[in-house]
C-alpha cells in the first residue's frame, strides 16, 4: 500500500497532467463549420443586377416545370436533390398545362420562351443557349431562348444556392459569347469512373461539346490493336449518351496519319510504316493501300458508337518525331502530296456519311502545305491550337480569309485561355476548344499529377461563354469542390491541439530561420482553415536535409488523450520535392498501444508554403495569402479518417522523413 505522502504525489501528478492537457486540447461544440458556396455563378453572366428583398425556400414552394423535356427534367431533379441536401426541403416538381394558372408567390417556374413567360420577366432573351434568371419576393422564374438556355439557367440557380434557404433578389441575363464552347476529354480503360463525373460537371458549365480522344478502344475490327488500358464500346457509347443528355455534341478525335503509335500498338502492322526499321512508329504510309484497310473500318465503328455530325482526324506534328517520308516511293511522292491526298481520302470517307471533318491547323500552315490549301475542301472545319498568351493569333485569321470555319484552342495556361477567347471574340471566330493533353490513357493522372489540365476546364468555361469577365479565382479550389459534390456536413464538434507547448517556429518570423519580411503572419489571423477550427499560432518544424533544417527534432510528440472520427492536420513544407515524395509520417498511437501510421505525401496531401499552384487534387489549399513582403504564401490540409473512432488516441507523433522538403506542423484538431 503507497504511503500517504507517496498518494498525494501521484494525485498531483494526475492533476498535473490534467492541467497540460486542458491546455493543450480545447472543447468546441463547432469544430467544423461546413463552409457555405459563396454564391458565384461560373461562367459570370453577361448581366446580373440585384434587386431588393430575399426569396426564402420552404416546404410549401411549388416548382412548376412548364418545358418538360428529358433534360430539364433530370435537371431540374438535380436541383431539388441538392436543395435538399443543403436545407432539408423535400420539394415536388408539378407539371401545369395552363401558364394562366401559375401561384403568383412561393414558386420557381422553369421554361423557355416557347410558354410566353416574357410577361413575368423583366426582358427576355432570344440569343441561341441565353436565359433569364428572376429571383424576387414573390419567387424565381427561369425563362430560357431554348432548352439549352432554360438548362444553363438552372445550373445558374444551382450555383446561387449558398447555405441558408434565403437566396437575395436578383436578375440575370445571360448568353455566350461563343457559339462552340468544346472540352477535350479522353476514352480509356477509366472511361466510366471518370468520364462519368466529369461530364456532367463539363455541362453544369456551360460547355456544349466534347472532344473526345478515341485512339484507344476494343476495336472489333482491330482486336490485334487490343491493350488493357484501352475504353470498351460499351464506355464510349455511355460517354455519347450521356454527352447527348447533357445536350452536348460528342466530337470523336481519332488521330491519323501523325500521333498514330496506336495503329501500331503490340507490334503490329509495321508493315503500314513507311520505314520499318524506326524505333517509334509514328506516321503510317498514305501510299500502301492497306493502311486504309486497317483505318477506315475504325473510323466506321466510331461514327456508329457515336453517330457524329464531326469527326476530327488529327493530322498534326506529323514530322515531329521520325523523317516523313521516309521511303523512296514516299520522297518521290512529296509530303504535300501525301499529307493533301490523305485529308482528301478520310474528307471524302466522312463526307459521304454526313460527317463534317475537323483537323489541326500547324501542317496546313506549313511552307509545303500552304501553296495547296485551295484543293482542299471548303466545308474542313481547322481547330487552331496555340498555347501561348498573345494578343493576336494570326494562324486563326489567315485560316479565315483562306475560307475556312475555325475553332481556335487553348491549353491550361489561364491568359493563354483568356486572350485567346478574347481574341475568337473579336474576329467572329465560332468558339474554342480547351485541350487537355493527359496522354493517350490518360484519365488516371487527370486528377492527380495532371490536376492544372483539369481545373483549367472552369478558367476556360468562364472564358468561352463570357470572354470579357475577369480571369476566375481559385479554379483549382473551386473544381474541387464541383467534382466532390458531398452533402452539405453539419457542424461538427471537437478539439483543437494548441501546439504552443511543443513549437520551435515563431509564425512571426520567415520558416526555418528566414527574416520576418517572410512571415506567415497573415494566416495568424484565420481562425479557421476551410471550416476547420485550429490554434493557431507557433509550429512544430522538423528535420530535414537543407542547411536552415538539419538541426531540428526529427520527430514531436503530442499528447492527445481524446478520441476522435477525423484528425486533422494544418501543415506546410520549408522546400519542394518531386511529386508523391513521403515527406512525413503521422504516427498515431492509442489507448491500447497499437499504432497506425499516416504517411503525407508531397503534392498530394502537403506542399511547400511558397507553392500556391495545386497540381494533384486530392491536396486540401485551405489557406492563401501573402508573407508581409508580398510573396504569394498558402497552407494546405490532410483529413485522416480515423479506423477506430471508438478507442482513445493517446498521443500523435509527427515524424519527418528526413527530405529536403522539412516539414512544419501548424495545426491539429480532432473531430468527433
Amino acid at each position: 500500500m503507497p504511503s500517504f505522502k507517496l498518494t498525494h504525489i501521484m494525485l498531483l501528478f494526475v492533476w498535473l497532467v490534467a492541467v497540460v492537457n486542458a491546455q493543450e486540447i480545447t472543447f468546441y461544440a463547432d469544430a467544423y463549420v461546413p463552409q457555405a458556396s459563396d454564391g458565384v455563378i461560373i461562367p459570370t453572366p453577361q448581366e446580373q443586377t440585384p434587386l431588393p428583398g430575399t426569396f426564402s425556400l420552404n416546404a410549401d414552394t411549388s416548382v412548376l416545370l412548364l418545358s418538360d423535356t428529358p433534360t430539364l427534367r433530370r435537371a431540374t431533379e438535380d436541383l431539388l436533390r441538392r436543395i435538399e441536401q443543403q436545407f432539408k426541403l423535400q420539394l415536388v416538381i408539378t407539371t401545369p398545362a395552363d401558364a394562366s394558372t401559375l401561384p403568383q408567390d412561393n414558386r420557381i417556374i422553369i421554361a423557355d420562351n416557347t410558354h410566353a413567360l416574357t410577361q413575368l420577366t423583366t426582358e427576355a432573351v432570344t440569343h441561341p443557349e441565353g436565359y433569364v434568371l428572376q429571383v424576387t419576393t414573390n419567387g424565381i422564374i427561369i425563362a430560357g431562348a431554348d432548352e439549352r438556355g432554360t438548362f444553363y439557367a438552372i445550373q445558374s440557380l444551382k450555383q446561387l444556392l449558398t447555405d441558408t434557404p434565403e437566396l437575395n433578389a436578383v436578375r440575370i441575363r445571360d448568353y455566350p459569347e461563343l457559339a462552340w464552347r468544346v472540352a477535350m476529354i479522353y476514352l480509356d480503360n477509366d472511361s466510366d469512373a471518370v468520364n462519368g463525373k466529369l461530364i456532367p460537371l463539363l455541362a453544369e458549365h456551360k460547355f456544349n461539346a466534347l472532344l473526345i480522344m478515341s485512339d484507344y478502344v476494343l476495336w472489333d475490327s482491330a482486336p490485334n490493336l487490343h491493350v488493357p488500358t484501352a475504353a470498351t464500346k460499351d464506355a464510349a457509347r455511355n460517354v455519347a449518351a450521356l454527352a447527348r443528355a447533357n445536350l452536348m455534341e460528342p466530337i470523336p478525335l481519332l488521330e491519323t496519319l501523325g500521333h498514330t503509335q496506336w495503329m501500331f500498338t503490340n507490334n503490329q502492322n509495321r508493315d503500314l510504316l513507311q520505314d520499318p526499321t524506326v524505333n517509334t512508329p509514328f506516321a503510317y504510309d498514305p501510299l500502301n493501300p492497306r493502311t486504309y484497310e486497317v483505318l477506315l473500318p475504325i473510323i466506321d465503328e466510331l461514327i456508329e458508337v457515336f453517330n457524329p455530325a464531326y469527326f476530327h482526324i488529327g493530322h498534326d506534328e506529323v514530322r515531329n518525331v521520325i523523317p516523313f517520308p521516309a521511303s523512296d516511293a514516299g520522297k518521290a511522292v512529296g509530303f504535300a502530296e501525301l499529307f493533301i491526298q490523305d485529308t482528301l481520302k478520310l474528307h471524302a470517307h466522312l463526307a459521304a456519311q454526313g460527317v463534317r471533318t475537323l483537323m489541326w491547323q500547324d501542317v496546313l500552315l506549313s511552307a509545303e502545305i500552304t501553296p495547296h490549301l485551295n484543293r482542299l475542301p471548303q466545308d474542313l472545319m481547322i481547330t487552331s491550337w496555340n498555347y501561348i498568351p498573345a494578343q493576336r493569333y494570326e494562324d486563326v485569321l489567315t485560316l479565315q480569309n483562306a475560307g475556312f470555319d475555325v475553332l481556335g484552342a487553348s491549353w491550361y495556361n489561364p491568359d493563354n485561355i483568356s486572350s485567346y477567347a478574347r481574341f475568337a471574340a473579336d474576329t467572329q471566330t465560332p468558339g474554342m476548344i480547351q485541350t487537355r493533353w493527359t496522354g493517350y490513357a490518360g484519365n488516371a493522372s487527370a486528377t492527380s499529377s495532371q490536376y492544372q489540365q483539369m481545373y483549367a476546364y472552369l478558367t476556360a468555361a468562364n472564358a468561352f461563354w463570357n470572354p470579357d469577365a475577369p480571369t476566375l479565382n481559385n479554379p483549382a479550389v473551386r473544381f474541387r469542390q464541383a467534382w466532390q459534390d458531398a452533402p452539405t456536413q453539419t457542424n461538427t464538434a471537437g478539439y483543437t491541439l494548441n501546439l504552443s507547448p511543443y513549437a520551435n517556429q515563431p509564425l512571426t518570423q520567415g520558416i526555418y530561420g528566414l527574416e520576418s519580411d517572410y512571415a506567415l503572419s497573415e494566416l495568424l489571423t484565420q481562425e479557421r482553415l476551410a471550416g476547420v477550427r485550429f490554434a493557431l499560432g507557433d509550429g512544430v518544424a522538423l528535420r530535414g536535409t537543407h542547411r536552415r533544417s538539419v538541426d531540428y527534432p526529427e520527430q514531436v510528440r503530442f499528447v492527445i488523450n481524446q478520441g476522435a472520427s477525423r484528425v486533422v492536420f494544418a501543415h506546410t513544407t520549408g522546400w519542394s520535392v518531386p511529386a508523391a515524395t513521403n515527406v512525413m509520417t503521422y504516427i498515431i498511437t492509442y489507448a491500447d498501444g497499437t499504432q497506425e501510421h499516416v504517411p503525407v505525401q508531397y503534392a498530394q496531401d502537403i506542399n511547400t508554403w511558397t507553392t500556391t499552384e495545386i497540381t494533384d487534387m486530392n491536396l486540401l489549399q485551405a489557406w492563401q495569402g501573402v508573407t508581409p513582403n508580398g510573396l504569394p504564401a498558402a497552407v494546405s490540409l490532410m483529413i485522416w479518417n480515423n479506423p477506430r473512432p471508438d478507442t482513445l488516441i493517446s498521443s500523435i507523433t509527427a515524424q519527418s522523413a528526413s527530405t529536403l522538403a522539412s516539414p512544419v506542423v501548424l495545426g491539429v484538431t480532432l473531430l468527433e
